[in-house]
């Protein structure tokens, strides 16, 4: 009687079929594993910021990119720069709106959103530092009353006419509130952006600037044109582009 033959093992269709069906199941627990895995959102953004502010105010413009991956759904609550200037104490802006398009004017509210597994924002975000009732109120005052005076006074006129000064005892409140809430002076500062989150989980991301003498500057310059109602009237304060790095 002839020896039974032995089939190869890659020819043993058996085997193969047990090793399709092993890798068809780890294909399909490969989704819920995922949901084992740690919140983690990865935080990039542009390599610069524009700086500006209002009456001395600060605020301040960055493109922020957020990719979720974690294994869970993340939903974001806010987001804020902490910044600390070299020898000065420090002072946080609050991300209210952002440019739905780059080629947007107008900011929409940052509201609480939410990212999936591996999905993906970006958008460029307006921050701003939040003031107490007291210092809106001392701003609406000081604005209200330059802004009337000048506007009076160039009753009648062409608007070629030459600007007209607001009186002293106007511009006295609104010189006092720029020079106490100016930030942007020469020098170097450390910045950490901050994404909140509904749960514990927080995410941050390291950074540092340096603002020159010529960009500081150009910042404070429209200080002495508050009395012809120079970002009263309306927001046209300067601004200036810096450049971001990483710190560790």
């Amino acid at each position: 009687m002839a020896p039974d033959s032995i089939t190869p093992w890659y020819l043993d269709w058996s085997m193969w079929s047990s090793v399709a069906a092993f890798v068809a199941l780890g294909l399909s627990i490969v989704p819920y594993l995922r949901r084992f895995r740690k919140s983690r959102l990865e935080i990039d953004v542009y390599q610069r910021i524009f700086l500006t502010h209002k009456v001395g105010n600060p605020n301040a413009q960055l493109q922020v990119m957020l990719t979720n991956t974690g294994g869970k759904r993340i939903r974001v609550r806010g987001m804020s720069l902490d910044i600390k200037r070299a020898g000065d104490t420090l002072f946080s802006l609050v991300g209210v709106t952002y440019l739905h398009l780059p080629s947007a004017s107008d900011g929409v509210l940052l509201a609480p959103f939410s990212l999936q597994v591996e999905q993906e924002w970006g958008h460029l975000v307006n921050f701003y530092q939040i003031t107490t009732q007291q210092e809106q109120r001392t701003f609406r005052t000081f604005q209200k009353s330059i802004k009337d005076n000048i506007i009076a006074q160039r009753v009648g006129m062409p608007p070629s006419a030459p600007d007209v000064e607001a009186p002293p005892e106007l511009v006295a409140p609104a010189l006092e509130y720029f020079n106490r809430r100016f930030k942007w002076f020469e020098g170097e500062f450390e910045l950490t952006l901050t994404i909140s989150t509904d749960t514990d989980f927080v995410a941050s991301k390291k950074l540092r600037m340096t603002i020159f003498e010529t960009d500081s500057q150009n910042l404070e310059e429209c200080k002495t044109q508050l009395k012809f109602g120079r970002d009263i009237l309306q927001n046209d304060a300067p601004g200036t582009i810096v450049e971001l790095m990483e710190r560790a």
